[in-house]
């Protein structure tokens, strides 16, 4: 009995040791979390949300603006608790279906109290609110779903609102939407003035940083295929290569991902805003942003990504064997040429990028001031100029091909070969995306008013 109750003490300050030691975990991990504040975007929509609010407040509060609302003095902060969102595209069109929602609803809410007047018609209000709400439900598509339902919900709401304090539905028709409005109007007010934020200016800005990513990857790319030749001629030379023996990145691939991951992160930014830019007013202070365009160019920059990736991993696996001896002796010209390859579609790419960046200098896709539609046309038509570099690149790679298979060598490694030829498939793929994006900013600056 004595050993049953050593035992037993022992498992039982284990299980308190061990309550103490998930205790401790999770005060830390509570104590590691990422917190909200640390995202600008969340911490700015809790701000806005709880200013607004504030204001909608008012109507509750302040005796003359609650004897204006009364008995319905929440609805301006419903409202502004409903339509906030993280971007003022998304927000505003929300707000303007609310509306429209309310619009339907009345419209139809008044029609049958007119055609059935009295204070008390639940055998016309249960079946003329049943008819409504399947036709709404029915016939809401994707793009506005928020419309219908909105209505649907509203139309119960104005037949049936008044039971509770004797208001009349052609009273609260009114009411209900002078109230909504005021709650569009308090938010429209904050959110543009007070803490404005452009989806359509970062659209516009990032469209321009796409073009710079694009440069300075195909920079970097350059900077590691040439460490990776200076590599194989030290090889070659029996030269010793002193400068790279302790350094873990020693052909510059880590900064070479490092600017594969910014061109990921701006596209998947631009993907991300452009909803919201599409619904974003612009109260005819400038053009109607092209959608379609801005989606084409949002694609083909996805595309250049994915074939910048591959080219990572070309890069990779060619180091990979220019670092074994016998692979680096086996492929000595290779790295060579693919610097070449890679060399022509960097200066293209800086020819263009900065050609490009002149006519915008502010960093914004969108017509300004010294450019115009024309001056916009040709500099994103430079970028035509990547077909002659694929071009130049397949020429090069099939004469060196031809003169490794039948100008004189004895063996022809089929395995360099094929490496070489699939890493430069990855850079035609590359510049012909490029060209794509060009093409898309091009159709852009078609839009552009022309120079008076």
């Amino acid at each position: 009995s004595l050993l049953r109750f050593l035992d037993h003490l022992s498992i039982k300050e284990h299980d308190e040791a061990k309550k103490e030691c998930s205790w401790r975990e999770s005060c830390c991990s509570i104590l590691q979390k990422k917190w909200h504040f640390h995202d600008p975007a969340k911490f700015r929509l809790a701000l806005k949300t709880a200013v607004g609010m504030f204001f909608g407040s008012l109507f509750v509060s302040v005796p003359y603006l609650n004897d204006i609302a009364t008995p319905f003095a929440a609805w301006p902060g419903l409202t502004i608790a409903s339509v906030s969102l993280a971007n003022t595209g998304s927000s505003f069109r929300k707000a303007s279906e609310r509306l429209y929602g309310t619009l339907f609803a009345a419209g139809y809410a008044l029609l049958v109290s007119n055609f059935f007047p009295g204070s008390e018609f639940y055998g016309v209000k249960l079946p003329a609110v049943t008819v409504f709400t399947f036709a709404a439900i029915y016939l809401q598509d994707q793009e506005h779903a928020y419309t219908y339902l909105y209505a649907a919900f509203s139309c119960g709401a104005m037949l049936f609102g008044g039971d509770s304090n004797d208001f009349q539905v052609s009273g609260l028709i009114p009411k209900r939407i002078e109230l909504i409005f005021a709650g569009v109007v308090i938010f429209s007010f904050v959110e543009l003035l007070l803490f404005p934020r452009s989806s359509r200016a970062l659209v516009e800005q990032q469209a321009i940083q796409v073009f710079e990513a694009i440069q300075n990857f195909a920079n970097q790319a350059v900077t590691s295929v040439d460490l990776i030749k200076f590599h194989v001629e030290s090889k070659r030379l029996k030269r010793a290569d002193h400068s790279f023996e302790e350094d873990q990145d020693r052909f510059g691939l880590e900064a070479l991902a490092e600017s594969h991951r910014a061109l990921k992160t701006l596209h998947e930014t631009l993907t991300k805003e452009l909803g919201g830019a599409v619904g974003e007013p612009n109260f005819g202070c400038g053009l109607q942003l092209d959608v379609s365009k801005f989606q084409s160019l949002s694609l083909h920059a996805h595309k250049a990504e994915m074939q910048a990736l591959l080219i990572l991993k070309s890069l990779e696996g060619l180091a990979a064997c220019c670092s074994s001896e016998s692979d680096c002796i086996r492929m000595d010209r290779w790295p060579e040429k693919y610097a070449k390859f890679l060399r022509d579609v960097s200066y293209m790419a800086t020819f263009t990028c900065e050609k490009l960046l002149a006519i915008y200098p502010d960093g914004q896709l969108r017509p300004q001031n010294g450019n115009n539609a024309v001056q916009a046309v040709i500099a994103a038509s430079s970028f035509r100029q990547f077909h002659d570099v694929r071009l130049r690149i397949l020429s090069e790679w099939s004469n060196t091909v031809y003169a490794e298979a039948i100008g004189g060598s004895e063996s022809v490694d089929m395995v360099s070969v094929i490496t070489i030829s699939i890493a430069t498939m990855h850079v035609l793929d590359f510049c012909r995306e490029v060209q794509l994006v060009g093409k898309s900013a091009e159709e852009i600056a078609h839009n552009f008013p022309p120079a008076h």
